[in-house]
Formats: C-alpha cells, sequence, structure tokens
C-alpha cells in the first residue's frame, strides 16, 4: 500500500496530533505517529494516558495486490523519524516538494519525498527534479493500541449537541493558571486543573489560584492533568471556535470531546469527586492595600535580582481612630524599598518572609489583563501566620474580582534590618 500526499497536508495533520506526544509522562518509545486506513480515508493519530487525537489527511491511496480497499490497516511510524526528515525539507532554497509518499512493506516503509526546482529559471532546473527515499521504522501495532482507538472513536459522533467555545474565552484562564501548575513527575493535586461550577483552581503545593468559571455550563465539572490542559491550550488556539461535548463514563472518569473543522481530540478527565476543596479559599481577608500594577511589577524585577527572602511590611492602621499613613515596605539585608499604597480598608499591621519566586508566582506577574491595580488582603490563620490574597481590578459581570490568590502560612518578618 502506497500513501501519497502534500508536505502541507501532512504538516497539517501533525500540527493538529503532535502535541499530545509532548506528555512529560510518556515514554520515548511510545511517541508514535498512526496512520489509520479505512474505507479508502487516512487518518493521522496520536495518544498518551489521556489523550487520542485524530486529524484527517487529504491523500491518494494505491492498493498492492492482495490488498483490499475495504480493510482497515494500521500504519505506525516514530514520530521524531518522520519530524526529523519532514523538517529536512521544510526550508529549501533551490527546491520545492511537489509530493510526499509512504510505500508500506512488510516489514519496513519507505518515505520518498519528490522536489522539483523552486524555479523554471534555475539553470539546468530539470536535474533538479530529484525524489529523497528513507527507510522508516514500521513499529508493532499491539491489539491494546487498536482497542483503545475504537474505544475513543466510539464517543466521537456528528450529532449536534455539541457546543461551540470561543476560543478567548478558554485560552484566558488556559493562559493564566497552566505556568502555576506543577510539572508533572506523577499525578497529583498539584498538577491538575479543576473546572468547578464557580471557579477555575490550581493547587501548587503552597498557594492556590482560582478564577471566575465564566465559561458554559458544559465546561464545568471535571479535572485535567497539566499536560492535558496544555494539549487543550494548543488545539483551541487553531480556529476561533470549537465544538465540545462532554459525556460521563463510569469509574469517576468524565469523556471530553473536542472538534475543529480538521481534527478531534478525545480526553479522559476525572469527574470532581476528588477535587481539592477550596471553601476556605474563596473567601478573602477584609484587611487590604491598594497598589499600582505597574510599579509593582517594576519594583519585583529588582526583588527578583535579590535572589534570597524578603520581609514584606504592610501598615494599614491600628484602629479606627488612627490617622497614619498606611505603607507597604519591601526589605531585606540587601535591599529595601517603598511601594506606595493608593488606598487601604480595614485595620492592622502585618509583617511577613517570602520569596521572590514566590512572590512573582502568586500576583500571577506574567498575566496581561489591563488591570491598573493589584490588592493585597491579609489575615492571620489560627497559629498566627500571615493569610496573603492578591488580585486586582479586573471584574466579571457579576461583579466579583476575575481572579485571586491564596497563601496561608507566611512566616513573620526576621527582625530588624538596620537600613535608618
Amino acid at each position: 500500500m502506497i500513501i501519497s500526499t502534500t508536505l502541507n497536508d501532512l504538516n497539517m495533520a501533525l500540527s493538529e496530533v503532535v502535541p499530545v506526544l509532548n506528555d512529560a509522562l510518556l515514554q520515548e518509545d511510545a511517541k508514535n505517529i498512526l496512520f489509520w486506513v479505512k474505507d479508502k480515508v487516512v487518518k493521522v493519530i496520536t495518544n498518551n494516558m489521556y489523550i487520542t487525537c485524530i486529524a484527517d489527511m487529504s491523500c491518494n491511496l494505491e492498493f498492492a495486490e492482495g490488498e483490499s480497499d475495504t480493510e482497515e490497516y494500521f500504519v505506525m511510524v516514530r514520530a521524531k523519524e518522520l519530524q526529523n526528515h519532514i523538517n529536512s525539507v521544510s526550508s529549501l532554497k533551490m527546491t520545492k516538494v511537489e509530493k510526499l509518499s509512504f510505500d508500506v512493506r512488510p516489514n519496513e516503509i519507505r518515505l520518498s519525498i519528490y522536489e522539483v526546482a523552486a524555479s523554471d529559471e534555475i539553470p539546468n532546473a530539470d536535474k533538479l527534479n530529484q525524489v529523497s527515499r528513507f527507510r522508516l521504522t514500521k513499529c508493532k501495532v499491539v491489539e491494546r493500541i487498536k482497542t483503545e482507538l475504537r474505544e475513543a472513536m466510539s464517543h466521537i459522533d456528528d450529532k449536534d449537541d455539541y457546543t461551540t467555545i470561543n476560543k478567548a474565552d478558554v485560552l484566558a484562564p488556559l493562559d493564566a493558571l497552566i505556568p502555576a501548575v506543577k510539572k508533572e513527575t506523577r499525578d497529583s493535586v498539584q498538577t491538575r486543573i479543576t473546572f468547578a461550577d464557580d471557579y477555575i483552581y490550581v493547587v501548587p503545593q503552597t498557594y492556590v489560584a482560582l478564577m471566575r468559571n465564566e465559561l458554559d455550563d458544559v465546561f464545568k465539572g471535571f479535572i485535567i492533568t497539566n499536560s492535558v490542559a496544555q494539549f487543550m491550550q494548543s488545539f483551541f488556539n487553531v480556529e476561533e471556535g470549537t465544538r465540545f461535548k462532554k459525556t460521563a463514563v463510569t469509574g469517576n472518569v468524565v469523556m471530553l470531546i473536542l472538534r475543529n473543522s480538521t481534527a478531534t481530540a478525545v480526553i479522559k478527565a476525572m469527574d470532581i469527586a476528588k477535587a481539592f476543596n477550596i471553601t476556605n479559599q474563596k473567601v478573602m481577608p477584609n484587611n487590604g492595600i491598594a497598589i499600582n500594577k505597574a510599579y509593582f511589577l517594576d519594583v519585583l524585577k529588582r526583588i527578583s535580582t535579590v535572589g534570597e527572602e524578603i520581609s514584606f511590611k504592610i501598615h494599614i492602621k491600628t484602629n479606627d481612630s488612627d490617622t497614619s499613613e498606611p505603607y507597604c515596605q519591601i526589605v531585606n539585608k540587601v535591599m529595601n524599598q517603598y511601594i506606595p499604597v493608593v488606598t487601604s480598608k480595614g485595620t492592622g499591621d502585618f509583617s511577613f518572609m517570602i520569596k521572590p519566586d514566590m512572590l512573582s508566582n502568586i500576583s500571577l506577574s506574567y498575566l496581561n489583563d489591563g488591570a491598573n491595580y493589584l490588592f493585597f488582603y491579609l489575615g492571620a490563620d489560627d497559629s498566627g501566620k500571615t493569610i496573603l490574597c492578591i488580585t486586582d481590578d479586573v471584574l466579571v459581570n457579576s461583579g466579583e474580582n476575575l481572579w485571586h490568590t491564596y497563601t496561608k502560612g507566611l512566616s513573620l518578618s526576621k527582625g530588624d534590618y538596620q537600613w535608618n
């Protein structure tokens, strides 16, 4: 059997499915690309523990003697091998790729890349019409892979019960929360993103980051891992609208179906029965200050050069009759900086130690949401350590803050650094 296609058609299919293989938990020998031939149609497929992605690919098929165009064929190659050969002809100067073909043989696959001169004006242009041939490893397709593929395909249908999700709506929380999620070495609460009814949230080891879930109701009630979130980020970015469907199955598994004009992804998610309980983290303390966000980000760059822990000292007022000015001081033995307080509420003096990278994380410093101000809300836990919540002035339709982070257990400042 020979599968012939164009470089553009192959690249389009690969761009949809290859992100599945970026899963940190996926073994190198499992990073393969499957060509599934059925009913004279070829689909390009990748999968991992949670995702099966199927992309359409325009092509021509030639069947050898003894082969039938009514049978089902599974052809699998190493992703790295194929991508290396394709990348080698992606930026040619003298020639261009006219077509390529996969000659599927019993023990190997031969990739042929047909080139022609980039221009008839090139001297001896006809001599540049060449064919480069490569041998690809033909991977064994075990029955388990076929079963997993058929099981994933069973969740796909052409019914009109999909909901179209706008790209910008879903990318906003993914772009904001993915950087906060711990990279996967194993599945744990720190490597997941939860889509609950009211919030989308992540739980790194030292804090919780929450965003209001303003998505359609169908985009609620499930948990995904960091690698799945990154794949969804890639898939939703292809088109302005992606069709989405959620189907509950047994064993606390929720199937998510994503479809665009050229590809379909079937994702195994968890239901929220195993979600981290954020009841306590939803409510922010009543004492707080507002500071200019742009100025804070400038100061954060200076703090990042220090490297070691810094002491945060915030004075609001000690009681209702206190007329002193509120202040926010960042200090340690090598740095001393005051950040102007725009306004304040509540009462109290607060001091705590925090590392620069931690401060950057809990302020979502990378998030460009058009905010003017950051709000620091402060309280104390039962042990007397500081609770710090950070948010900004971007609100959702209900008038609530779009996001906030919740950190508790911040140790008290270590004393006087003698900057007077």
